[in-house]
């Protein structure tokens, strides 16, 4: 009786450690999915980050602005300060976006999006690449402001 009470604890043992493996494999495996969007070549180099095939060429540069900080956001590792950052951009341009959607081009709340991601475009934590796509949303956003979205 007592080598039976032994031998169910070791395979207990034994499938729990199974168990833990096979999630650390599975984690490990799937961390490395990560997708940063298709490259495309433009002048002779590739650039990475073309939405022009997908969803976000329609949408408005605020659309495009909050889906690529959510992006970087959920991959970057960044200190406290930084993530503020993101968090208080995606706030401004939701907030904006409702009033947009009611007819008001709400300006302070764009400049704010705007001052947030012109610091996290010149944040060292940030990949280049990030920053890079970060860049291009702003110039946009800044278009779009200098247009009221009219242009758009």
């Amino acid at each position: 009786m007592r080598l039976l009470i032994q031998e169910a604890k070791e395979m207990r043992r034994f499938s729990t450690n199974l168990s833990i493996g096979f999630a650390l494999f599975l984690a490990s495996v799937t961390s490395n999915a990560q997708t940063y969007g298709r490259p495309y070549e433009q002048g002779g180099r590739y650039r990475y980050g073309d939405r022009s095939s997908g969803s976000g060429r329609n949408g408005s540069p605020a659309d495009r602005a909050l889906y690529d900080l959510s992006r970087v956001d959920r991959n970057a590792y960044v200190d406290h300060h930084e993530r503020e950052h993101f968090r208080h951009a995606q706030e401004d341009l939701v907030r904006f976006q409702e009033r947009w959607s009611q007819g008001r081009f709400d300006r302070g709340r764009l400049d704010r999006a705007i001052d947030n991601m012109q610091h996290l475009v010149q944040a060292r934590q940030l990949r280049g690449r990030d920053r890079d796509v970060l860049a291009n949303d702003l110039e946009a956003l800044r278009y779009f402001r200098a247009g009221q979205g009219r242009e758009w």
